[in-house]
């Protein structure tokens, strides 16, 4: 069997309780999750329209392009991905479903 994975606009939709139980999962210290998770928590977007600033939107997930810090904390959530997918097919093969 194979798994294919479309990582593109992956930085887009990365959700931020997976994040923070990545960074959790990852053993960093409590004080640093907290710093990280407001850092990526806090982002809004704004827009000009006709040469007017409309209000801010907040934003809701993922990670922000250009952020030094992105590509670190999009490996942290691969690599917990990545464990959570190999446990599960072991999981089965351990315990393959069979039909009557």
């Amino acid at each position: 069997m194979v798994f294919e994975i479309d990582l593109e606009k992956a930085y887009d939709h990365i959700n931020w309780d997976f994040l923070e139980f990545c960074l959790k999962r990852s053993g960093l210290p409590p004080i640093t999750i907290k710093l990280i998770m407001h850092c990526v928590t806090s982002s809004s977007m704004s827009i000009l329209w006709n040469e007017k600033r409309i209000p801010p939107i907040a934003l809701t997930r993922g990670l922000k392009h250009g952020d030094p810090l992105s590509p670190y904390l999009f490996v942290i959530c691969m690599e917990a991905l990545y464990q959570i997918i190999n446990k599960e097919v072991n999981d089965v093969n351990q315990n393959p479903v069979r039909l009557a």
